[in-house]
């Protein structure tokens, strides 16, 4: 149970029922709270969607259990040992608290933090200086793009930045890499949003280009001073040797590793220290094999020179590594500058934003207002997935939870470091284990470990166990070593349970092996052998590390016969049938274009549409004929495109008469059906063309995927990230390569203006100085941390058989691969560099199959014109200045929707004009009307009260909704408004009457009626 001024620490490993825990101290909460609708009081935060939508979905479920549960069940035994309560008062009030929240689920406080954070952004958008109807844009890659091109229309009038582009672009070429340099400047700019960076790139964000410029000089001028001082000195080796007629043959170990080697390796540009045979040469002086020379005098030459090489190595290092990222740096920040442009221009904040403007409010002041605010709000507080959360997210929200610990509130954290996999973004899995730490020394902080797994079978438990101790014992940091060391976990009633490792060795070079193919066909056997065992390919998982493994593995297994579901197989782009429409799309910008009708011949011909004996001859005879006549040809071969005559069709009448002259709507295709919603969509954006389509398809198509429902058949393939939160039957491990990868670091620069810059070449540490070697350790070791939370995620995802293929180690051993094999090599039976544990025999019950194919609802597409007919009823809407009054009367409406308060109508109608809604006329003659209905004898008070709903959904008795326009509280009565267009009919009013019965059925007593009539200079009537 949680205490009052008490931060209580859930420590979670997989499997270990986090969620039900939640669950079970909200519930708590509420059900020990005098009022129904104390959930109002509770905030609780998480980091996906998907978190927050489960979080919300199992506190309702759970309350709708307790309303109904005997008193015997365990459950309920649980909720009365938790609060003290009797069976009868738990289900009672139960039934109030979910009765409270579905009324006002709006109030349920379960959120992600980026939700959260947009909530606090629009409440006190004044307070933090940003505009009030700011738009919030989730593509980061779209706007970065647009930032992009508009740098590039900027060159021609920036010399200096079009000299580094042209540098940049000559540096890829010379490294055999792409001229185009703007899909890495996208990438990139991307990755320099992340909150690691903000400190450093809002210095950066400081300096000009001739700024940057000069630092980018003082940089060569130190590197190529470094470089001509070991230049030299090795050339005096080399000139020395040759003047006394030496030659490489002269010297013990000739071109593998002498000493004359080596400087001869760094006149053709290798700048290393000696090697451990040149080191040992040079030690004991023994350079020369059998020739006889002056050997004090060339030890003296080699000494000399060999120590203005060690002198200046380190500097040639050091500013080799800065100057290579100078160009870069320096055009990601002009990026970033013209993003920051973009985004004032109009008026749109980034996700990313939203942490870093909270902070810099926040961060200077004792007890941020915001947050006073907020605690008058929230009691409660609950975080999960803590160990996820960044410094900047901890830094913001650290405030609030102070405040909750002084006023007799209560927070809850709850997390596990060994599933901290989103370093990268961020998250940083330091914090959670500091702040557990601190439980010997805060009294204000008390941790939990939740001690049993209730996921996985014995075995795949045990497994666990044992491999995480023995790695933990292996680690030297003394944080991470205790954590794995204490990763063990109770066992749940589940015995069984199968476990399997196999190491796979690396081919001989040149044997024409592949090694992942050869792992691909381990992981064919493993699935056949779970096959055999009873387990089915819905129950399957296959985790890879990286998309591009998935894909190989994916094309593999489907040539084999198997049904797979991933990321790339869900998109959109990979349809053959979609592929088809956009071809088709293509022909529609420019129908005359010989490549667009070359490649809409060539896929309808693949789909089999077109019958054409030979379509090479085909598109020789046809492709430079007019467009008529070329139409006049696809229908003589039955695909009828005569529909492109006809006048007034918009985008979406033009694909979907596609849809059916291609015949693609008489099967089920999840993918066209998909595709048809996108351009549905598309069709309401301001330019919806098929030109501007192409264009925004070609920035989504990548993430536009179908949606399919569960328990398709098919064996799910996905990433690590991607499965984190999941839980399989059966879990493979196909290709367990991966190795600790750095991220790279922020080292520190003697420079008046440029104080640190970005490098992510850590190779070479030994020649860095000693602070970047101190930072290059530190990364090293949270590296290593991520390799080994990825491999602890991946093994937990199994629910009762985990199969696993690893690398055998070698000389470089990968640290992964590494622990597993010495693992295996400690355990009984391992042989063959095979091991197992248990019987692959299925334990669990074989649940009933659902034989019958999914059904996918086709994609109806039917001709429109063919079917409506003018209503004679509706006829008076040919009268224009009828037809304007109800116009006039619905944008009314649209704006009356977003006006909370009278004091918010500038900023509405402002918005409204600059989305093209309104026109500036209008604005003015909306201001003028809304001005009168604010001063209306029968409204002003309200649309000044304080407790309201606007546009709110209610539950009707019948399990429909419904939804008042403005429902006010006065009082202790309640008084509703629906604004209506056109001439008075009864039907109003038994609408208002009907919703008024539901509202006071509810608990919302309505005392007056209002019909307000907006198209005829604000007409209102009160129904009786």
């Amino acid at each position: 149970m949680l205490k009052p001024n008490k931060i209580k620490i859930y420590n979670a490993s997989a499997g270990a029922g986090k969620t039900y825990t939640l669950v079970k101290e909200f519930l708590s909460l509420l059900l020990l709270k005098p009022e129904s609708d104390a959930f109002k009081k509770l905030l609780a935060i998480t980091f996906t969607n998907k978190a927050a939508n489960e979080m919300k979905v199992r506190i309702v479920e759970k309350l709708q259990e307790l309303t109904d549960l005997p008193d015997e069940d365990s459950e309920m035994k649980t909720m009365m040992e938790e609060t003290g309560l009797s069976p009868d008062a738990i289900r009672l009030k139960s039934r109030n608290i979910l009765t409270s929240i579905l009324h006002n689920y709006g109030l349920f406080a379960v959120s992600t933090i980026d939700k959260f954070n947009l909530r606090l952004m629009r409440a006190f958008s004044q307070d933090l200086g940003i505009s009030v109807n700011f738009d919030v844009e989730m593509d980061t890659r779209q706007m970065l793009s647009e930032s992009v091109d508009l740098l590039f229309s900027e060159l021609q009038d920036e010399k200096l930045l079009s000299d580094i582009m042209t540098d940049i672009a000559l540096e890829n070429l010379s490294n055999d890499q792409r001229w185009d340099i703007s899909d890495d400047m996208i990438q990139q700019s991307n990755d320099l949003l992340q909150d690691k960076f903000l400190e450093p790139l809002q210095q950066l964000q400081k300096l000009s280009l001739e700024e940057f410029n000069a630092f980018r000089n003082m940089v060569n001028r130190k590197f190529f001073a470094a470089k001509l001082n070991i230049d030299k000195a090795a050339k005096d080796v080399l000139d020395y040797t040759k003047n006394q007629g030496l030659s490489i043959e002269d010297f013990k170990y000739k071109s593998s590793g002498s000493v004359l080697k080596y400087f001869l390796d760094i006149e053709d540009g290798k700048y290393l220290l000696f090697g451990p045979r040149a080191e040992k040469l040079f030690e004991s002086g023994a350079y020369l094999s059998n020739k006889s020379a002056d050997i004090d005098a060339l030890t003296s030459v080699i000494a000399d020179a060999y120590a203005v090489i060690q002198e200046n190595l380190r500097d040639y290092n050091f500013w080799s590594k800065i100057k290579k990222k100078i160009n870069p740096i320096t055009l990601l920040n002009e990026v970033d500058k013209r993003l920051n442009k973009v985004k004032e221009e109009n008026n749109i904040l980034l996700i990313g934003d939203f942490n870093k403007i909270i902070s810099d409010n926040i961060k200077d002041q004792p007890t941020p207002f915001i947050y006073e605010k907020i605690g008058n709000r929230y009691h409660h507080y609950f975080i999960d997935e803590f160990q996820d959360t960044s410094d900047l997210q901890w830094q913001n929200l650290l405030p609030l939870v102070l405040n909750a610990l002084s006023d007799d509130m209560t927070v809850m954290i709850v997390g596990d470091p060994k599933q901290s996999i989103y370093r990268f973004r961020g998250g940083n899995p330091n914090l959670m284990i500091g702040l557990a730490d601190m439980e010997e020394t805060d009294e204000r902080i008390e941790v939990e470990s939740l001690p049993t797994n209730w996921r996985s079978y014995h075995e795949v438990i045990n497994f666990n166990n044992a491999l995480y101790e023995f790695i933990g014992a292996g680690l030297n940091h003394p944080g991470f070593k205790a954590l794995y060391e204490s990763a063990g976990q109770e066992e749940n009633h589940k015995k069984g349970g199968y476990v399997q490792l196999r190491f796979e060795p690396k081919p001989q070079k040149g044997s024409g092996e592949s090694h992942l193919e050869n792992c691909m066909y381990r992981l064919l056997e493993d699935i056949q052998k779970a096959e055999e065992n009873g387990f089915a390919w819905e129950e399957m998982a296959i985790l890879v590390r990286t998309n591009s493994q998935g894909q190989l593995i994916a094309e593999f297994l489907s040539e084999k016969g198997y049904q797979i579901i991933s990321n790339e197989s869900l998109l959109l782009q990979n349809s053959d049938h979609v592929q088809l429409l956009l071809a088709f799309i293509q022909f529609l910008t420019k129908p005359t274009n010989s490549e667009y009708r070359i490649n809409l011949i060539l896929r309808l011909y693949q789909n089999h549409i077109l019958n054409v004996e030979d379509k090479t001859e085909f598109i020789a005879n046809h492709i430079g004929l007019n467009e008529n006549d070329f139409i006049q040809a696809l229908k003589e071969r039955d695909v009828d495109l005569e529909f492109l005559k006809l006048p007034f069709q918009s985008f979406y009448d033009q694909v979907s008469a596609a849809v059916r002259a291609f015949r693609l709507q008489e099967n089920a295709n999840a993918y066209v059906s998909f595709f048809m919603d996108e351009i549905l969509k598309f069709q309401y954006q301001p330019d919806p063309t098929p030109q501007a389509f192409l264009v925004f398809w070609e920035q989504k198509a990548h993430k536009l995927s179908i949606v399919i429902p569960e328990g398709q058949k098919a064996i799910q393939l996905l990433t690590l990230h991607k499965s984190k939160g999941l839980q399989f039957p059966v879990v493979f491990l196909p290709y367990i390569t991966w190795e600790p990868k750095s991220s790279g670091i922020w080292i520190p620069v003697e420079d008046e203006k440029v104080k640190q810059i970005y490098i992510e070449d850590l190779n070479d540490m030994e020649q860095m100085p000693s602070e970047v070697q101190e930072r290059i350790i530190e990364e090293e070791i949270q590296a290593e941390l991520d390799a080994l939370n990825m491999l602890y995620v991946a093994t937990t995802r199994a629910v009762e058989q985990l199969y696993m293929v690893a690398d055998l180690p070698g000389k470089n051993d990968l640290p992964v691969a590494s622990y597993l094999f010495h693992f295996a090599g400690r355990q009984e039976g391992f042989e063959d560099n095979y091991i197992s544990f248990g019987s692959p025999e299925r334990v669990s019950t074989l649940k009933e199959r659902n034989n019958q194919d999914q059904m996918v609802v086709p994609f109806v597409s039917s001709d429109w014109t063919q079917k409506v007919k003018i209503s004679e009823e509706h006829a008076l809407l040919w009268d224009d200045s009828r037809a304007e009054a109800l116009e006039y009367g619905r944008k009314m409406h649209s704006v009356l929707e977003k006006i909370n308060h009278i004091s918010e109508t500038d900023d509405v109608l402002d918005q409204f004009e600059l989305q093209g809604f309104i026109t500036a006329e209008e604005k003015a003659q909306l201001s003028v009307e809304l001005k009168k209905l604010y001063e209306h004898q029968d409204l002003s008070e309200l649309f000044n009260a304080e407790e309201f709903y606007n546009e709110r959904d209610f539950v009707a008795p019948d399990g429909s909704l419904f939804r008042p326009d403005r429902l006010v509280k006065l009082n202790e009565d309640w008084v509703l408004m629906d604004y209506k267009t056109g001439e008075p009919k009864k039907k109003y009013e038994k609408q208002v009457n009907d919703y008024a019965q539901f509202l006071t059925d509810l608990g919302m007593p309505v005392k007056r009626k209002l019909l307000i009539f907006l198209d005829q200079k604000e007409t209102v009537v009160e129904v009786d």
